[in-house]
Formats: structure tokens, sequence, C-alpha cells
């Protein structure tokens, strides 16, 4: 629970720290939420309120609704109000009606106009978790001490939005709070994150690209080998390779979106990327693949190249809408380039083949976990199926996690 508690605050620092503009779509109707159970209380002009029904449908109903879609519903209201109570049916405009009971204990009826500042009030609010400063440590360092994290911040466009060195500091100092106090992986490895943030502090400019700070960011959070930790904001491309690479053994096989063929079939393997050898950019991967087993870190390193945008952006290169690519035969003596354009979305890598639980040959039982739901019946059954077995084989690829109901079963 602490590692997604410390993804989940993390996805909206840089809305409390980063220095956003408002966004319209980023609206509440309460100054701050708070959960008394079994109440839901609010603040509205510095008075709280226990909320009975938004819409003149109950907060029961409403409960009932967004905890049987997420069991992080009450982190979504607050992170994305509008979206999440329209989830619940509720369709919200500029307004609610909201029923509530005061402190005296009489009912209530107010409508509420939303609003970003409110939204954002209830981003600070939320935000208790403690702040560590890394002003002692930044006295001690030098540069050799630094030399290994790569901090350089290379090439910026002029367009993009930029944060402050006061505001990128409190963030940094923000980040290893939260790692220090609730982050359950804390201590997996010997890495020292809190020389390595204070070493991005040192790093910074008067004012750096927000891109570019949150990608030193997620640099730094990379070396955790945690796949669920990493810095999300607005400020996130929305350009991405478009098409999907895979090592084999013959080479990086380039590989057409649907995955069905590759992007030439008679040179399927990719050489290079905007003129640059495939190696290049796999370095420059290497800062943001997950340092966890080595094949999650060799996994991580070919996905990241989706993100070329953000690998540009660390190379000290300018963006671009179109990218050139190198691709040769099977025998490396033929080579042919394309060029192509960026897409707006990312392509999935999608999910292993569909398999179900079932019998093996030989006797030996299959148990196929492909997401980890808060159902479980399906284990009762199979492991009554294969209790007279010679083995069994638990198949979680592709499992991105979830809840631990599962794991508890077993």
């Amino acid at each position: 629970m602490h590692k997604l508690l410390l993804t989940a605050l993390l996805l909206f620092l840089t809305s409390i720290i980063g220095g956003c503009s408002s966004d319209s779509d980023k609206a509440s109707a309460f100054d701050e939420m708070r959960w008394q159970q079994p109440h839901w209380q609010i603040l509205i002009d510095d008075n709280w309120y226990q909320l009975t029904a938004i819409n003149n449908i109950s907060m029961k109903t409403i409960a009932k609704k967004l905890s049987s879609d997420s069991y992080q519903w009450r982190r979504e209201l607050i992170i994305n109000f509008k979206e999440t109570i329209k989830d619940a049916g509720i369709d919200v405009s500029d307004t609610v009606d909201v029923s509530l009971i005061d402190e005296h204990g009489k009912s209530v009826v107010m409508t509420i106009t939303l609003s970003n500042e409110k939204y954002r009030k209830n981003l600070l609010a939320s935000d208790v978790y403690p702040t560590e400063s890394t002003k002692t440590i930044l006295s001690k360092l030098n540069q050799p001490v630094c030399a290994p994290y790569h901090f350089d911040i290379g090439y910026v466009d002029s367009s993009e939005t930029k944060i402050n060195v006061e505001r990128a500091t409190n963030y940094i100092n923000k980040i290893v709070g939260l790692v220090n106090h609730t982050y359950s992986y804390r201590d997996r490895t010997a890495f020292d994150y809190k020389v390595a943030f204070a070493c991005l502090n040192k790093s910074l400019h008067r004012q750096v690209s927000i891109k570019v700070f949150h990608g030193k960011i997620n640099n730094v959070l990379s070396q955790f080998g945690d796949g669920h930790l990493r810095v999300m904001s607005r400020y996130d491309d929305d350009r991405f390779l478009p098409f999907l690479v895979f090592a084999t053994k013959d080479g990086h096989l380039a590989l057409h979106k649907d995955r069905d063929r590759p992007l030439d079939e008679s040179h399927p393997y990719l050489v290079s990327i905007d003129g640059k050898p495939l190696n290049f950019w796999l370095k420059v991967s290497a800062d943001f693949a997950l340092k966890g087993s080595s094949s999650l870190f060799d996994s991580s390193l070919i996905k990241n190249l989706r993100y070329l945008p953000m690998l540009r952006r660390a190379a000290g290169l300018p963006q671009k809408e179109m990218v050139t690519v190198g691709l040769t035969n099977k025998q490396g003596d033929s080579l042919v380039t394309k060029e192509l354009t960026l897409v707006d979305e990312t392509i999935k890598y999608g999910r292993w083949p569909y398999t179900t639980t079932k019998l093996l040959k030989e006797n030996i039982g299959y148990l196929r976990i492909a997401k980890m739901s808060k159902n479980s019946d399906f284990i009762d059954q199979a492991m009554q199926d294969f209790k007279n077995t010679q083995g069994l084989v638990i198949d979680v690829r592709g499992n991105g996690g979830g809840r631990r109901t599962i794991l508890k079963t077993l």
C-alpha cells in the first residue's frame, strides 16, 4: 500500500509544486474533502459539513458505485473530481447541488460552483507527507561524487514550460521526504537516493524545462527498479515512436504497430534512429531503464525507445515531427531508410497471448493469473482440480499487479 500511496502522491506533486497554469477540466466543488468513517465531510468557506447527497443522489449510492470500480476512488475524487463523479452517474457542469448537515445537525442544501482554485486547494490539503531538505548534503558534494548521475540539462526547447530553481528544490525535497517515510522499497537496494537527488539539485540552472526536470527525477527513481514508480504530469510528451522494437537473437526487430509484420519485410531489423546508431539510443535509454533484475532492465531499455521525444531531450537533440529510421536485412549487408511521422498515442506492447487455467500433459497443473483482481474463486476451484497432479505451473507473465486477494488465497 505504501508503494501505491507514493506513486499516487508523485502523480499529482507536479500539480502542487510544478508551477502549472490552470486547467479548465481540473475543477472541484469543495475546498477540502476528508473521510471520517462512515461520513464524507467537506469544507466550504472555512466550515465543515457532512455531505449526504450530490444532485439528489445519496453519498451511500455514490460510494458504492465508485468503490466497485476502483479501490482508490477517494484519491481519484481529489485528483479528478469532475470525471470521477461522472463515473458515479452524476452529470456535472459548472455547478452541483449538495445536501449537507452542518455542525449543529441542521440540514442544508446549497448550489456549489466548481473551480480550479478549489481543485488545487484539495491537492494541497491532501499533501500531508513530510519534506526533507537536501541542503546539508549539498554542502558536502563535489564533482566526482555527482559524476555518475549524468544530470547535464542539455538542449531545451525555448517553447517548453520552465520551473525555477526554488520550486524545483521544493519538489526534490518533497520527494525525498516521501521516499524516506512512505516508500516500502526504500531499502531494497543500497542506492543512496538522497545523494542522487542532492546532485540533481546542485545541477539545476536558474530555470529548467519542466519536461527535462521530470525526466531527471525519473532517472533517479528508476534506480529503485520499481515499475510502478515514476513522476507523471500533464507536461508529459504526447508524441511517440510509430512502431515497436523487440530484441531477438538476430537483431532488434522493428515491428508494425499491429504486431503482425515488420516495418519492412526484407529489412526487418532496426539499426539507427535519426541518423544515430541504435546503440546510441540504448545508451540514452539506460538512464531511464528500471534497475531491477537484468530481464526487467533489458525489457524497459527497449520499451523506452517508444518515448523518442524524451530520449531526444535527454541527448540534447531538438524535437521534430518526423523520425528517420535505418533498417537492415538479416545478413546486415543491405540498408534502407524510412521517414515516419510520430504518433499521438503510445503503442502498447500488449499482454501475453491469452491462455487459461488447465491441466497440461504429464499431469501438470497450469494456473494462469493474468491480473491481481479481487476475485480468487477460480484459484480455489483450480487447486481442487490440481490436488493430485505431479506439479504446478503458476503463470503471471504480463500481470501488472493490483490487489493482494490472490496472494492471500495462494
